[in-house]
């Protein structure tokens, strides 16, 4: 296969002398790249062979096969949001895959203040990248909810 680099056709191609830089000939104006192209596919002895033993006719039929095997995803919808059917047409939300019970509850005046997740390693004290300190919060199995910096959560 052969690469070619394309250029406008108003665009002026000055070549060095023959030889002296190799594959220069595969700079071409954009209104003379199907001829290249054409005698690209005949010089060349493996796509040539293969295009005169595949008819158009032998290709067109193996993708319309092809096609016909193509069979269209049919995503649950309903179940990934916690829709259930009740009958036909109507849905009711499954309260138990509640996106609500996913929810924090909001604080209330009187409440003491929610304990924000800081940007700090809680082993060494320096400051976390988010995506680091959210690594971290994801794997709370591993890291007990708490951020560390990269070099502490090998130890962790």
């Amino acid at each position: 296969m052969r690469q070619f680099v394309l250029v406008s056709n108003s665009a002026r191609i000055t070549r060095p002398k023959a030889g002296s830089v190799p594959d220069i000939d595969r700079v071409v104006k954009i209104e003379s790249f199907g001829e290249r192209r054409k005698e690209c596919v005949e010089t060349s002895s493996v796509l040539g062979s293969i295009m005169k033993m595949v008819s158009a006719d032998v290709l067109t039929t193996f993708a319309k096969g092809l096609a016909d095997c193509h069979v269209t995803a049919t995503p649950d919808w309903h179940g990934r949001f916690g829709l259930v059917p009740i009958d036909g047409n109507s849905l009711t939300i499954d309260p138990e895959v509640s996106v609500l019970d996913a929810m924090p509850e909001t604080p209330s005046a009187t409440d003491e203040p929610i304990e924000r997740k800081k940007l700090i390693c809680a082993a060494c004290g320096i400051s976390v990248a988010f995506v680091v300190a959210r690594f971290c919060w994801r794997n709370t199995a591993r890291f007990g909810g708490k951020a560390y910096c990269r070099e502490c959560q090998i130890g962790v």
